[in-house]
């Protein structure tokens, strides 16, 4: 269980490392952040769990944390504008069919 909560924990810190690069908010069509970002507070909690889980998890637990932060972090960065359009297009159609299946039921 702690593997799970690692693995959540440092994912959620690549997800915020990705939207402070100046970069992909560039090509993304965001605003510029006011200042350069400071990007060392994502990478030490991104990396902070991984620091836990060698000193109480077990080694099984830590391979499993460093290839599952990997996947997920090529995962993130893998993902492109027209991709984020699509992804966001899909799931309010999804939303709207679940809202309409839900009112048919509720008739």
């Amino acid at each position: 269980m702690l593997v799970w909560g690692a693995i959540i924990w440092s994912v959620i810190a690549i997800l915020w490392l990705a939207q402070i690069n100046p970069k992909r908010r560039r090509v993304f069509g965001f605003e510029p952040l006011p200042g350069p970002p400071a990007a060392w507070p994502g990478w030490v909690l991104c990396g902070l769990p991984g620091l836990v889980l060698l000193l109480v998890g077990t080694n099984a637990d830590l391979v499993n944390w460093m290839g599952a932060v990997c996947a997920f972090g090529w995962m993130i960065v893998a993902v492109t504008p027209a991709g984020a359009a699509r992804a966001v297009a899909w799931l309010d159609n999804a939303g709207k069919a679940f809202e309409a299946h839900m009112q048919s039921r509720l008739k």
